[in-house]
């Protein structure tokens, strides 16, 4: 995550100043906004870093480089995985921090006290805590918002459980985490978004989700989404 928010701050001001506007600002933040030992590593590569791959996926070449893009997870090691994750998209508005992990745990609570076996129970509190990775694909504006969407902004709204999916398929072993994830903001009279799925296409584990999505963010003062 500490890399993260480096390399994101870093390709905004490189993109507007160059390369030395992108090492003056790491440089700026270092102790403060960012990691110092992450800023040294980025300071002293910044041209082979910023140069990127030559051609091809910047994506597939940084999991290439990955030193530990093989190695499996175990239980424990894949729970603090998904927490990560879901604890970095809540960064995204000051009202959702800390959503995801109490969207998984009433999840995961309430699908003990439904009586859904523990593989299914422990599949629903973890989708829980990456139910809305998709935020990210969402403009800020939009989710910051005083005062009602337009339309096309709810429909972008309406996309970020797709994204949520599309972004967990790319692990295979996900795939059936992302079903669950994706299908958060699903209704039960087919009125959900984004696939408008009926009551017979949703699983146990989806109605747990969605219900525990609903409450958390009918609690959550100025979220959006809900609707």
């Amino acid at each position: 995550m500490r890399v993260a928010q480096l390399a994101d701050m870093v390709e905004v001001h490189h993109r507007a100043h160059g390369v030395e506007g992108a090492v003056a600002m790491a440089r700026s933040r270092r102790g403060g906004q960012f990691d110092p030992e992450v800023v040294d590593t980025f300071v002293n590569h910044a041209d082979a870093i910023l140069a990127g791959p030559p051609t091809g996926d910047a994506w597939a070449a940084a999991l290439r480089a990955s030193p530990d893009h093989h190695q499996p997870l175990d239980d424990q090691s894949l729970d603090a995985l998904l927490v990560a994750l879901g604890d970095f998209v809540d960064l995204k508005c000051p009202f959702t921090l800390g959503h995801s992990r109490t969207v998984a745990r009433l999840a995961g609570d309430a699908a003990v006290a439904a009586g859904l076996d523990a593989d299914a129970a422990v599949l629903t509190r973890r989708a829980g805590h990456v139910h809305d990775l998709g935020r990210i694909g969402v403009s800020n504006q939009i989710w910051s918002k005083q005062g009602p969407l337009s339309a096309a902004e709810f429909e972008r709204v309406r996309l970020h459980p797709y994204f949520t999916v599309r972004i967990l398929n790319q692990v295979p072993g996900l795939r059936k985490l992302a079903e669950v994830a994706g299908n958060h903001h699903e209704g039960l009279d087919g009125s959900g978004y984004p696939r408008g799925l009926a009551e017979s296409a949703l699983s146990l584990p989806d109605r747990v989700l969605a219900a525990a999505v609903s409450y958390q963010c009918a609690c959550e003062q100025g979220h959006i989404g809900n609707s």
